[in-house]
């Protein structure tokens, strides 16, 4: 797991706590605080998290990977669909292969049943 990655499981997993807290949990994993700010700075640039002030006298926040890992999950799950439509597809196509006569079909049957098993 990358710093980044462990530093939004963090903040996914306690989303009250603060950035100096992210850094007394994750400094045994060799996490700065130098680098939860600039992973803080890379992901609300580039809109994986909205930065959420917690104490504005302290400066003070956290980070909220709500909409990043709704995103993600649901991006896995697309994947996973996917994956099962191929699985389906070279079953039908392999019980169509062994009742085929013709040797142009059974190859281009075949080519596609090689092509789906390098997405699957």
């Amino acid at each position: 797991m990358t710093q980044a990655e462990r530093i939004r499981k963090f903040f996914r997993e306690n989303p009250s706590k603060n950035q100096k807290e992210a850094y007394q949990a994750l400094k045994q994993y060799g996490v700065t605080e130098n680098n939860i700010y600039k992973i803080a700075l890379r992901d609300t640039k580039s809109e994986k998290c909205d930065k959420v002030l917690l104490d504005e006298k302290n400066s003070l926040w956290t980070l909220d990977y709500e909409h990043y890992f709704a995103a993600e999950e649901e991006a896995q799950e697309e994947r996973e669909w996917k994956r099962e439509i191929r699985k389906e597809l070279i079953e039908r196509l392999i019980a169509i292969n062994k009742t085929e006569k013709d040797s142009e079909r059974m190859r281009a049957t075949t080519k596609l049943i090689d092509q789906l098993l390098e997405k699957v």
